[in-house]
């Protein structure tokens, strides 16, 4: 039988709302980002976690970032309000820290400075973007990919009180395998004697950069019992011996009963996983990620279709 290895635990982020969390907005926030993280599968981009805090109800978001720096909380989150459930979009609000660093860039460097209210100390930097989009651009301005400023779709200068209708979508249907391809990381399976066969010929080998000395992948039938894809895995080291079982990078298998999904998270352990960041035990950095062409998902991505093609990038996966 193919073992799956416990997963990472995914990044907490934490979400507050300025209205009352009836059931169904609870329930439609949590569907829409377990979408964009892939909570159907065992390891999921990140996480959320949904406070419902009266005094925080009817609050502005500079007001609620204010409360919550007060209270030691500094990172980012996710705000949900009255228009969350029918336009499926929340806002994300960054840092103080960031939104200064930020306000400073675009003043001295860009010659953009943003819109100034007196009330207000400093600007606060945020983006209005649906739910689902929400795991991998966060995922994206985490590992420097891309700044919270280049997603901001409001003519310059900047207005922390604009509406920023519509809000900022990447354009993919995450729900279906067509529309999540190249946006999510399949798993590395231990496959036994007997489920798996490893190759050294040229043509599967050179699907990979820098090319390994031998391939591996599932057989057929063990793919179909774990629920993955049959598909080549570089392999760096010597042919694997009689006997042996390996490590292999595959794909899941959208299509497999295995992955039939109710819409919500499974069952994801959020204090468990929360206490593990605190020691530094990021889920995004607990194992290495195999080589993988991003070649593709650069290209489809809006913001980079004008990019020139990619040569040999070194490309850090999270």
């Amino acid at each position: 039988m193919v073992v799956f290895p416990p997963p990472c635990d995914p990044t907490v982020l934490d979400a507050y709302s300025t209205v009352p969390l009836v059931p169904s907005l609870r329930t439609s926030v949590l569907h829409d980002f377990g979408v964009g993280s892939f909570a159907r599968f065992p390891n999921p981009i990140t996480a959320i976690s949904i406070h419902d805090r009266p005094d925080f109800h009817s609050l502005s978001h500079y007001d609620i970032r204010q409360r919550l720096d007060a209270e030691g909380h500094e990172d980012g989150f996710i705000v949900i309000d009255e228009d969350t459930a029918s336009k499926h979009a929340v806002w994300w609000i960054t840092s103080t820290s960031n939104s200064k660093s930020i306000t400073e860039d675009m003043t001295t460097e860009a010659d953009a400075p943003p819109i100034t209210y007196p009330e207000e100390a400093y600007t606060l930097w945020k983006l209005h973007l649906l739910t689902q989009d929400l795991p991998i651009q966060w995922t994206n301005w985490d590992i420097g990919n891309i700044d919270i400023v280049e997603d901001i779709a409001e003519a310059f200068p900047y207005d922390p009180h604009a509406p920023q209708d519509p809000p900022f979508t990447l354009g993919f249907n995450f729900s279906n395998k067509e529309g999540a391809r190249g946006f999510y990381y399949g798993p590395d399976v231990i496959a036994a004697p007997g489920e798996y066969e490893a190759s050294d010929d040229v043509e599967p080998r050179s699907n990979f950069m820098p090319r390994p000395p031998w391939v591996l992948r599932l057989t057929a039938e063990a793919a179909r019992e774990a629920g993955l894809l049959v598909g080549w895995s570089a392999w760096f080291g010597n042919k694997p011996g009689e006997g042996e079982s390996v490590r292999i990078h595959t794909d899941y298998d959208w299509d497999s009963p295995k992955w039939a999904w109710d819409g919500l998270a499974r069952g994801i352990d959020v204090q468990t996983a929360r206490l593990r960041q605190s020691i530094g035990r990021l889920g995004r950095t607990c194992k290495q990620r195999p080589v993988v062409d991003i070649s593709a998902l650069v290209d489809r991505l809006p913001w980079a279709r004008n990019r020139p093609a990619l040569a040999q990038d070194n490309v850090a996966t999270s």
